[in-house]
């Protein structure tokens, strides 16, 4: 791979944002690189506060799709990156497992580009995940395949994927995370959002199946009312979070404190001094255990199932009793939660610079 090489990435949500930032600025240094920002879940207006923070260029092309249903969003997507890709493109990066990373591959395959996924190979093994049904179409799809971890290696071999197209290399939110906790102060996060507690639970909620579930969403809202007569809980509120608790006049309690939503630098600040973290979110349970913040994940089951296994973090649920039984015990019990605190998360960094290093072996066709 040389300069005069052609790659473009296609990303459209802010953890794809994140997690390429550090891929971004090396493929720039290598070859002729074209990011392509499809919109998925904000304009490019809502997202650049992100670019900002990551000291990261702007996209050549913005799609502008914004929050549309699955089929419809996918389709535009797919049709947009199509019309978008830039006739000598040789390889179409994409990352995770959105209907953006689906959508690009879909255009690129079509179009017989190859295609190489980061973040491949991971599973939740929960098919009713519309990002389980992603990730396995778009590793199926991919000619390279950048898995994280071994576990992720494994799945993709257990799969039938040639095991020459896969390469684990760490992961890419890990030098982004550390990057970012050097240069923020969870102090400096209080003082500017007016939180006065000494301690708080950090939270966020939004993936559509806790979301789109009546009863999954009010045994959360009812879960973290009930931590909150325990511990504060800082609840930075997603969009669609927001809409769903209106729509069914769900209630969430006084030290329940609700944000708008916060770009990257207060997020890892609001991280950095929790004392604990609750969260639907596979990017979240990995920044978690980057920074040693216990997570309890409120879901039924997780991708990234080595750092509950390592007890890093818990899979609690949504019931409100399981969960406040969990969190009593936590905060109860300090030398458990010193214990999930000092447990290694197993997350390998330097990934952005693995994935560059194969690219440069590599002769695109």
């Amino acid at each position: 791979m040389g300069d005069r090489e052609s790659v473009a990435i296609v990303l459209g949500t802010r953890p794809e944002i994140i997690k390429l930032s550090s891929l971004i600025p090396l493929l720039d240094e290598i070859c002729k690189l074209t990011v392509i920002h499809t919109g998925q879940h904000y304009d490019f207006e809502m997202d650049g506060v992100f670019f900002d923070e990551l000291n990261l260029r702007r996209p050549d092309y913005q799609l502008k799709v914004g929050s549309l249903g699955a089929l419809e969003q996918i389709t535009k997507i797919t049709l947009g990156v199509r019309k978008t890709l830039p006739s000598d493109v040789q390889l179409v990066i994409v990352q995770g497992d959105t209907n953006t990373t689906l959508g690009g591959a879909l255009a690129a395959s079509k179009m017989k580009i190859p295609v190489a996924h980061v973040e491949a190979g991971c599973r939740s093994f929960n098919r009713a995940m519309p990002e389980e049904v992603n990730r396995i179409l778009v590793d199926h799809i991919s000619s390279l395949l950048f898995a994280p971890d071994m576990d992720s290696r494994k799945h993709l071999l257990d799969e039938g994927i040639d095991r020459q197209n896969i390469f684990v290399v760490g992961d890419t939110v890990v030098d982004a995370c550390k990057r970012m906790s050097m240069h923020v102060s969870a102090q400096d996060f209080k003082r500017e959002f007016g939180i006065d507690s000494e301690r708080y639970a950090l939270a966020t909620i939004h993936r559509a199946e806790t979301t789109d579930c009546l009863e999954r969403l009010r045994n959360v809202a009812a879960s973290l009312n009930l931590v909150s007569e325990m511990i504060d809980i800082v609840l930075p509120l997603h969009p669609r979070t927001r809409k769903a608790l209106e729509t069914h006049r769900i209630r969430l309690g006084k030290r329940v404190h609700i944000l708008n939503p916060i770009g990257y630098r207060n997020f890892i600040a609001a991280l950095k001094g929790a004392t604990m973290v609750f969260t639907d979110s596979g990017g979240v349970q990995k920044e978690a255990g980057i920074l040693n913040v216990p997570c309890l994940i409120l879901r039924d089951e997780t991708e990234w199932m080595d750092m509950v296994k390592r007890g890093k973090n818990i899979i609690v649920g949504t019931k409100p009793n399981r969960v406040t039984k969990i969190v009593r015990t936590l905060l109860e019990d300090k030398t458990r939660l010193e214990r999930m605190k000092k447990q290694p998360s197993g997350l390998k960094s330097g990934a952005s610079k693995n994935i560059v290093n194969i690219l440069i072996g590599k002769k695109l066709e």
